[in-house]
């Protein structure tokens, strides 16, 4: 069980290292950001790479693009959010 632990604790090292790759999608940025504009969250001034950056409370949430992948990046509580919004946003039945 010792390696298995080792091994998740470094696969969640290098996921909050480089990110979440490809997650969300270009059409959505735009209406992910108004789902957190809603929620509380305040829009920063996003620069360079930077499609979204929007903050409360401290925390700060950047989506980045990269031009190498071809892909968005965001960090894993970029992730909660962004599945926060394809839940109860995108679908219907709420």
């Amino acid at each position: 069980m010792k390696t298995n632990a080792r091994k998740q604790k470094l696969l969640d090292a290098e996921h909050e290292r480089i990110g979440w790759i490809g997650l969300v999608r270009l059409r959505d940025v735009y209406d992910f950001e108004c789902f957190l504009m809603r929620r509380g969250w305040k829009a920063c001034v996003a620069d360079g790479t930077c499609l979204l950056r929007a903050m409360r409370d401290g925390r700060v949430i950047e989506v980045h693009w990269d031009p190498n992948r071809r892909k968005t990046c965001t960090s894993r509580y970029g992730m909660v959010l962004w599945y926060d919004f394809q839940i109860f946003e995108k679908d219907k039945w709420f």
